[in-house]
Order: structure tokens, then C-alpha cells, then sequence
């Protein structure tokens, strides 16, 4: 029996398993993840429907299963975490590329599609499954899934076939999450937006400063003491919070109309700002999140 090295998509550790094997678990974080791939490699001879049959089996639960842990989406950490996760997108999509060569051409674009709509809708079936209030949180972590993780690792695979996953993928989650809707982005936008947060990547920032107003103007400091001292202490709070930095920078880069700015002060950010002066903190809150659904579902089109 001959022995490979494999790291842990999750913790990142290295790992020696025998080279047959198929489900490992870690000895050092008592995570589960696909080893050596039950399929076959790919073979000059295979046809169309085998290569379509391995691309299917070595997408895994470990592509389409959100992970819990906030720590995946820190400065420090995204970069990492979202290195192993293309690691292990690889494998399907290569096995998508070969069949792409050798479908016949007017049966591309539907194949395809019909993958792409299949893995939003295994990263989807997480949230059927989640019981009462838990779905509102597996729903943020599906959403953030596709979007940090799914669509930016199609961007970055260098295949023939991520334009029309991710559009398989975006579409098919909107028709289903109208108020959450998803839009394509890169690792590269969203990385930048770590870094951005203090500058201008922020709603509330935006608006103010197309207002004249400085960045430590009297609506900027009310509403970043809502943030840190009331919604970060609430549960659900830091994932809203979350929700926000990774939402906030793609709705500014598609806003293309400046009165659009004027209108979010006017019917969300004001009133916002009127709710935290009456003590109604979760008023502000409700109205926020609309603020952020409503800009999603008007702009990720």
C-alpha cells in the first residue's frame, strides 16, 4: 500500500493516508474530507457521459457545505481558507472542462447550466434542512458560501466553462432568495474590501461622503456605535454585521446613478438614524437589513 500526503481543507495540517483512500478524518480537528477521490482519473478514452459521471461524484459535500465557522471570513484567514477550497473545486472542474470537449456543441450550454443549477441547489438544500430560526442563519452562510467561496473560485479556475456555472449558479439562487439575491464577484474584490473597510467601502460612508459630509460626521458615529455597541452584542449580530462586509462593497461598485445616494439617506439612513435618537435599536436594525436586501435585489440584476 503506498501513502500520499494530503492537507486538511479545513485546518490546514498535513496528513499521510493511503492513496486509496476515500473519506478521511483529521486527526487534528476531527473534520471529515474527501482524500484520494473514489473516481478514476480521467483516461484518454473516456467518453462524454464518464467524464459528465466523475465530474458529478467529485462534487462532494465538502464543495457545497458552508462552513459555520466565522473564523473562514477574517483578513487573515479568507486568503487561506479560500486557497484549500479552490484546491478541492479542482478536481469536478476538470472533470466538467473534459466533458465540455467532447459534448456535442448544441448540447453545451444546456449541460452545463444544468451543473451549475445543481450546485446551488445542493448548497441550497442546506437551508431545507435547517429547523426554525437556524434557516435565517444557513441561509446567510449558503449566500456567503457562493459568493466568498463558489463563484470567485469559477472566476479563478482557468477552464471553459465558469461563465455559464456562475450564471446557473446566480440565477438559480435569485429565483429562489429575491430579498437576498447574489451577484458574481472575484477573490480579488473581496479581499480588497477587507483591507477597504475603514476607507470607503461602506454604505453609510459612501453616502455621507457624496453628501460633504467628514468621516466623522455626527450620522457615521451614531451608526458605527450601533453597530459596535448594540448590534455586534445581539445574536445573530455579528453575522449581520458580516452579511454586511461582504455585501456592501459589490452594491457600491454597481451603483451607476447618484441620485440613488440621496434616496438611501433619505428613505433608509435618516430614519436609521432617528430610530437609535428614540432607543428603538432593533427598529434600526430591521430598517438596515431592508436597506441592504432591498440594494441587493434592486442592483444585482
Amino acid at each position: 500500500m503506498a501513502f500520499i500526503i494530503k492537507k486538511c481543507p479545513h485546518c490546514g495540517e498535513e496528513l499521510m493516508i493511503p492513496d486509496d483512500l476515500g473519506t478521511v478524518i483529521c486527526m487534528y480537528c476531527g473534520q471529515s474530507f474527501e482524500g484520494v477521490s473514489k473516481t478514476e482519473p480521467s483516461a484518454p478514452g473516456n467518453t462524454f457521459d464518464e467524464e459528465l459521471r466523475l465530474a458529478y461524484e467529485a462534487l462532494c459535500a465538502e464543495i457545497t457545505l458552508p462552513k459555520p465557522d466565522d473564523d473562514v471570513f477574517t483578513k487573515l484567514s479568507y486568503p487561506e481558507a479560500f486557497d484549500r477550497f479552490c484546491e478541492c473545486f479542482e478536481h469536478p472542474l476538470d472533470h466538467l472542462d473534459n466533458a465540455f470537449e467532447l459534448c456535442p456543441d448544441d448540447k453545451k450550454d444546456e449541460i452545463l447550466f444544468k451543473y451549475g443549477k445543481r450546485i446551488a441547489e445542493d448548497v441550497m438544500l442546506n437551508i431545507k434542512k435547517a429547523q426554525g430560526s437556524s434557516r435565517i442563519e444557513m441561509q446567510f452562510l449558503c449566500s456567503r458560501h457562493l459568493v466568498a467561496f463558489i463563484l470567485p473560485a469559477l472566476k479563478r479556475h482557468s477552464g471553459k466553462c465558469e461563465n455559464i456555472l456562475t450564471e446557473a449558479i446566480v440565477n438559480t439562487w435569485n429565483g429562489k432568495y429575491k430579498k437576498n439575491k447574489i451577484a458574481p464577484t472575484s477573490f480579488e474584490e473581496i479581499n480588497t474590501g477587507f483591507s477597504a473597510r475603514s476607507k470607503f467601502c461602506y454604505i453609510t460612508t459612501a453616502v455621507c461622503g457624496r453628501m460633504g459630509k467628514p468621516d466623522d460626521c455626527y450620522e457615521l458615529r451614531t451608526l458605527r456605535s450601533f453597530r459596535d455597541n448594540y448590534l455586534a452584542n445581539q445574536p445573530m449580530g455579528m453575522k449581520e454585521i458580516g452579511q454586511y462586509y461582504l455585501f456592501a462593497p459589490m452594491i457600491l461598485k454597481r451603483i451607476d446613478d447618484d441620485n440613488e445616494y440621496d434616496r438611501i439617506y433619505d428613505q433608509y439612513l435618516k430614519l436609521c438614524i432617528e430610530d437609535i435618537e428614540k432607543g428603538d435599536n432593533e427598529d434600526c436594525r430591521r430598517r438596515y437589513r431592508r436597506m441592504v436586501s432591498d440594494l441587493r435585489e434592486k442592483w444585482f440584476n
